[in-house]
């Protein structure tokens, strides 16, 4: 044991062995995964009757469950989102007017010939 000193400390320079192998993982996150995967099946059925549960609700006239519903499938954007909507909607109209025009709407990208 040429890398420990008498004391069983390791000498200087050397780096006390290779560590934990890259990706491996540690048996608590194995555990945690086992016990994760086996609650996603026990409940799969579940899922799928709450599902139609909800939706004989909504259907049934509770309004806050088709609110619920209606928030998950179109969730509302924010001020940023829309924005970037806005402006993409203004560019999509700028390109078909330039094409109407005959004009090249990216030459202004395109590197000019030398």
């Amino acid at each position: 044991m040429g890398d420990r000193d008498k004391k069983g400390r390791f000498a200087p320079g050397w780096r006390g062995g290779p560590g934990r192998p890259k990706g491996s993982r540690d048996k608590a996150t194995v555990e945690r995964e086992r016990v994760l995967n086996q609650l996603r099946q026990q409940n799969e059925g579940m899922a799928s009757e709450l599902l139609k549960k909800a939706q004989e609700m909504a259907l049934a006239g509770d309004t806050v469950m088709l609110k619920a519903l209606l928030d998950r499938l179109y969730p509302v954007w924010s001020a940023k989102e829309e924005e970037l909507l806005r402006r993409l909607d203004e560019l999509e109209g700028r390109i078909a007017a330039m094409q109407g025009d005959g004009a090249d709407p990216f030459a202004h990208l395109r590197l000019a010939k030398q």
